[in-house]
């Protein structure tokens, strides 16, 4: 199980994000769970987006929902709502959104689903 407290751990591991992560300790001086996870959804939604053409696309893309997929369906609550504040919220207003969430495994898209019926 992905705890709340595990969380930083987890994604400290994940080679598409080590840039990402270094960059957030040392603008933020402290790894801050959901600024992060914003960061990490603005990460993929450029990515995505073939006005954006990202070198491989596909290994970021992949590696980064595989961990998210795996965290929504084996995440404790505060690891639940951290992806779904801080992740879902900010790719649900992306233009990109159908083109992501294609790439969603079935933990997420449902997570995707009850979060926009809830707008």
């Amino acid at each position: 199980m992905i705890t709340y407290d595990t969380f930083e751990q987890n994604i400290r591991s994940l080679v598409s994000l080590q840039h990402l992560y270094t960059e957030h300790v040392k603008d933020n001086d402290d790894f801050l769970p959901h600024v992060f996870m914003g960061d990490v959804a603005r990460l993929i939604c450029a990515t995505i987006d073939e006005r954006n053409p990202a070198r491989d696309r596909s290994e970021i893309v992949t590696e980064v929902l595989k961990f998210l997929e795996h965290a929504s369906s084996d995440g404790d609550p505060m690891v639940i709502e951290l992806i779904t504040v801080s992740f879902l919220e900010n790719i649900a207003d992306e233009s990109s959104l159908v083109n992501i969430s294609y790439h969603f495994g079935p933990s997420l898209t449902h997570m995707l689903e009850d979060y926009l019926k809830q707008r």
